[in-house]
């Protein structure tokens, strides 16, 4: 489990995750999180999707970040802050590879994306994410059926997810799969460091 101060680094993405303050903290009101993509990296908002009862707020701190915000396209600098109601899609790109991106994310109410956030950045160290950033429709199933109504594709619709996901979930049960994925971690001066 994540806390406050916490330092993840995802290497198949180049992505520095820091924990500011978590539900935990906050009781459950707001996760906030500063998010650094080194120069090639990927954001994990990079697909259209949907936070159905949460806000999502961004600042950018450095580079340049594409968002697409009920497809309208915009292109957001340094101070600029993204503001997403609940139930909108939208999508978050990088703009150019070779700079670094850097902002702060907050989701209102922090509801369990701490939990999904972890999850999803512990999958490389699994051996559950495949190259492009591929993840196993299996694990999806499971963890999304686990934490209902926190995010969705729209490329399809979500009551055909849910069935999918609910559907799914046992036979990634009887396969091995975990809803939640902790990091085997290492602390070095208040960073959880890849082992």
């Amino acid at each position: 489990m994540v806390r406050k101060g916490d330092i993840i680094y995802n290497p198949s993405g180049r992505q520095t995750v820091t924990f500011i303050r978590t539900a935990q903290d906050t009781q459950g009101l707001l996760l906030q999180t500063d998010i650094t993509i080194a120069p090639g990296g990927k954001l994990l908002h990079s697909y259209m999707h949907v936070h159905p009862k949460q806000t999502e707020i961004i600042t950018v701190k450095s580079g340049v970040l594409v968002a697409t915000v009920n497809g309208k396209k915009e292109i957001y600098k340094v101070g600029d802050v993204i503001t997403i109601p609940p139930g909108v899609a939208h999508k978050l790109e990088i703009f150019g590879v070779a700079e670094e991106l850097h902002f702060i994310c907050e989701m209102k109410p922090a509801l369990c994306t701490e939990i999904l956030y972890e999850t999803i950045l512990a999958l490389p160290q699994y051996g559950l994410q495949g190259k492009g950033h591929w993840i196993s429709l299996l694990q999806v199933s499971l963890t999304l059926n686990k934490y209902k109504n926190h995010f969705y594709l729209t490329a399809y619709p979500i009551w055909l997810q849910k069935l999918t996901f609910f559907l799914l979930s046992p036979l990634a049960l009887l396969t091995g799969y975990k809803a939640q994925l902790s990091y085997r971690k290492e602390h070095k001066q208040g960073m959880v460091l890849w082992q």
